[in-house]
């Protein structure tokens, strides 16, 4: 055991080498009187309207100068925003991959919803650049598993391989590399639909479930956010389920090569470094030996560990709000629980998926001349983030801590 702790320690220091090193303490610190932002003309707002429990929009505001005029309408834009409760939630922006994804999960789950669908393909469509590819932040350029999944999706909802825009995004995406470049989410995602081989992705035993939390690394050893999203993911590796779709809403096109003629050793991120040992060459080496063993496993180790891995799930999926309250983690579990041999109608199921759907936004966009509904997901909820960011930049703005807001 402590050779093996040795040698991961090692492999850390390599990894970590690159890092610049610890930050000398400040021998001085001189604080600095903070900066008041407006004058001290008090607020007055309006009252809270019953009907909506929000306050009017465009309520008269002092003018001291530009500045103090823009905080101060700023500030009372928020006002007129505040929830009836108290708190404050806007949407959480994302990018085209969680629409890509929500497509992808209800197909997976038999679960599509035509309406659904109709506005999710015009979403994606709308967010196409014009080089055809999708990108993962506003105004970024194309990003190649985005834009795989996107691809994927709009075929997966019928969209025809021919239409101009699809012709577009499928020559962007195999001038980035093709699906092969795809980061290893995307290519869990595509095995999902046997559009990718399961040898092509690093391998996770669920036994990782009964590592002891004093090993290097245990479940417990990364954070709430990370475990949600893996433990239910070893599930789901652990029977590798596949959902068998038509020939042609397949993305062979998208392999650069025949994808009989593949060796996914050559790719990412199995291309091994040209020097012989690295902390790169050495997990690839541990990830051959990994799926060894998965072909020939101890029944009652994994048995064991799945129990572990479904007890855990199912329990903190019992929580309001999803599990993990975020959109990967809540996707995995439902997948899992469907692997575990949980029914459509089982109330955790129902719960999962309404907890998705609670995630959808509904907005026109102009489409062809025309504005049409869409739909798109983001991650998660936010009214506690909204909230506290947003009293703290009230407070540094000069709005009172004991303003009835």
């Amino acid at each position: 055991m402590n050779l093996i702790k040795a040698l991961f320690n090692r492999l850390s220091d390599s990894l970590l080498s690159g890092t610049p090193g610890r930050l000398d303490h400040a021998t001085e610190f001189n604080p600095v009187a903070s900066l008041r932002l407006v004058s001290e003309k008090p607020v007055v707002l309006p009252a809270l309207d019953a009907a909506t429990g929000r306050r009017p929009i465009g309520h008269a505001v002092g003018q001291p100068d530009s500045v103090d005029d823009a905080i101060r309408r700023s500030q009372s834009w928020f006002f007129t925003r505040q929830h009836a409760e108290g708190y404050w939630v806007a949407e959480l922006e994302a990018d085209t991959t969680l629409t890509s994804e929500y497509l992808m999960l209800r197909r997976f789950l038999d679960r599509v919803d035509p309406a659904r669908e109709v506005m999710a393909v015009r979403y994606l469509k709308s967010m196409q650049l014009p080089d055809g590819g999708w990108p993962i932040y506003y105004g970024g350029p194309s990003e190649i598993s985005a834009s795989v999944k996107a691809y994927f999706a709009l075929k997966l909802s019928g969209v025809p391989a021919d239409e101009p825009f699809m012709v577009r995004a499928k020559d962007r995406i195999l001038a980035m590399g093709g699906v092969l470049q795809a980061n290893v989410f995307t290519k869990i995602t595509l095995a999902l639909f046997d559009q990718y081989d399961w040898e092509g992705v690093p391998h996770m035993p669920v036994e990782i479930m009964l590592l002891p939390k004093k090993f290097y690394f245990s479940i417990y050893a990364i954070s709430y956010w990370s475990r949600a999203v893996l433990i239910p993911l070893l599930i789901v590796f652990a029977h590798r389920p596949v959902c068998r779709i038509p020939r042609d809403q397949g993305i062979d096109e998208l392999y650069p090569i025949p994808r009989e003629e593949v060796r996914y050793w050559k790719y990412p991120p199995f291309n091994k470094d040209q020097a012989w040992f690295t902390p790169h060459n050495f997990f690839v080496a541990l990830d051959f030996m990994l799926k060894l063993y998965d072909r020939m496993p101890m029944r009652a180790l994994r048995e064991k560990a799945l129990h572990k891995a479904a007890s855990w799930m199912v329990e903190h999926i019992k929580g309001s709000g999803g599990l993990g309250a975020i959109y990967p983690a809540m996707a995995n579990s439902i997948m899992a629980l469907e692997c575990l041999g949980y029914k459509a109608d089982d109330p955790l199921v129902v719960k999962a998926l309404r907890e998705i759907e609670d995630l959808e936004v509904y907005e026109s966009v102009m489409m062809d001349g025309e504005s049409v509904s869409t739909v798109h997901l983001q991650p998660c909820s936010s009214p506690i983030w909204d909230t506290a960011l947003l009293t703290n930049a009230l407070i540094e703005s000069g709005v009172s801590q004991d303003h009835p807001s």
